[in-house]
């Protein structure tokens, strides 16, 4: 069941980045990717993969959504093992696609919340749909969330602890 709901989160990323890029199209300028006159291994490369990649899907940056996403999966399922050690992982593609002039500053910035947002409904479905109703509630920002989006279903009350409980994290992780 949880892989179900990390595959969903995926889905949902990409029917978002789809959104922005059908309804708000936002196109590199070709002399942004311009590499002068070099004709290094690495400049031919780079032409290469841009003559691939299509220069209108630049707002919001998919590259750090996405690394944005598995982070965040990846923190939620084995953080105990591996701490905040993903979350350089984002930051890494964001400094390489702004390195290859793939994106602008605000594009890599505008694609980490829509990951963390794929991620926060995924997390909250599987809380809100694996949590009995006599359990420990999720912190207030998702029940509040799902108190918002699914008011006829909710039968958490808002808590003020600032993380899942353990039998809950435990839950979210199988």
């Amino acid at each position: 069941r949880h892989y179900n709901y990390t595959a969903m989160s995926f889905f949902l990323l990409l029917f978002m980045q789809m959104v922005f890029f059908r309804y708000y199209p936002v196109e590199t300028p070709p002399e942004w990717r311009d590499f002068g006159e070099s004709n290094t291994l690495s400049v031919r490369f780079m032409k290469f993969v841009q003559s691939y990649d299509d220069n209108t899907n630049c707002f919001p940056s998919m590259h750090v959504s996405v690394a944005t996403l598995v982070a965040l999966h990846m923190w939620t399922n084995v953080g105990d093992m591996v701490g905040y050690w993903p979350f350089l992982f984002p930051v890494l593609i964001a400094l390489s696609a702004l390195w290859t002039k793939q994106h602008y500053l605000v594009d890599v910035i505008a694609g980490a919340p829509l990951g963390w947002l794929a991620w926060f409904e995924s997390s909250a479905q599987s809380i809100m749909r694996n949590t009995p109703a006599n359990a420990e509630t999720p912190p207030p920002s998702r029940a509040l969330f799902i108190a918002i989006v699914h008011p006829t279903r909710v039968v958490l009350l808002p808590s003020v602890s600032a993380s899942p409980p353990p039998s809950l994290r435990a839950e979210f992780c199988r």
